[in-house]
């Protein structure tokens, strides 16, 4: 039986926020996001679909998989881990938090749950849109001594002690057959919203028990945001004039060479 512990982040949507609060944030040192509902982080939520699909397909092959999820956040994630209960998810659990922790203690409180299980494969999205770190899947990585692969867009069953995993490097993609164990970074993967369960599965997961964890805060405070800035992301575009791709490469190529930044 192979083990996966999902763990994913809700998170509010920015996208909501106007530009005119954005300046008045930057303006007041401040942002009321009371207001913006809550969702799973997307490459959080392609993790999660991804992981159902590995299920599915172990079950096609005779072999077992076993799946957890486990988040850190307020109480708004409960009605998402008993959605996740009725889609097939074994065990869930929810780390109490009501602040924006950083990510090398998030990745402890993480782990001292994952410890108690010893999981086969962690799966995690490859960043979060407030501040996109990336460096919890990473550190788990390192605290555990798995090896972490970034980038995955698919992962397949093959036995108990291996899996096919596919992953994007510099554009292109590329196919491993990796042993286990292993974290798991989920890039941008296309048509891996997470499956809605129907009503018979919400019934039959009634039942469902979520472990709630109170993590020790003692000697950790939560993030402070000190102030927003708006950060100008406009560029400069220069559009090259040329009949088809060589005449615009052949003019970039010539520029670069009256300029010393290439030689012959």
């Amino acid at each position: 039986m192979i083990t996966i512990i999902n763990c994913f982040k809700m998170e509010k949507d920015y996208d909501k926020v106007s530009e005119q609060e954005w300046q008045q944030a930057a303006d007041e040192g401040k942002l009321d996001l009371g207001y913006l509902k809550s969702k799973i982080n997307v490459t959080d939520e392609s993790g999660l679909e991804l992981s159902l699909r590995f299920q599915d397909a172990c079950a096609g092959t005779g072999q077992e998989a076993q799946l957890e999820a486990v988040s850190a956040g307020e109480e708004n994630v409960t009605s998402t881990l008993q959605t996740l209960a009725a889609l097939g998810y074994d065990r869930t659990c929810r780390i109490c938090n009501k602040e924006e922790l950083d990510p090398g203690y998030v990745s402890q409180i993480l782990a001292g749950y994952i410890e108690e299980t010893d999981p086969d494969i962690i799966v995690c999205g490859d960043s979060s849109a407030a501040g996109s770190s990336k460096a919890v899947p990473i550190l788990m990585a390192e605290r555990f001594g798995m090896r972490c692969i970034s980038g995955v867009t698919d992962f397949t069953p093959v036995d108990d002690e291996h899996i096919k995993v596919v992953y994007r490097r510099d554009g292109r993609l590329y196919e491993e057959t990796a042993s286990l164990p292993l974290v798991l970074m989920i890039g941008n993967v296309g048509r891996t919203y997470l499956r809605v369960p129907t009503l018979k599965q919400r019934l039959a997961s009634a039942g469902h028990e979520i472990k709630v964890i109170e993590p020790d805060r003692d000697n950790h405070k939560g993030a402070v945001i000190t102030g927003f800035r708006i950060e100008n992301n406009n560029r400069q575009t220069e559009y090259i004039d040329g009949s088809d791709a060589d005449a615009a490469a052949r003019i970039i190529y010539d520029r670069l060479l009256r300029e010393g930044v290439i030689d012959r």
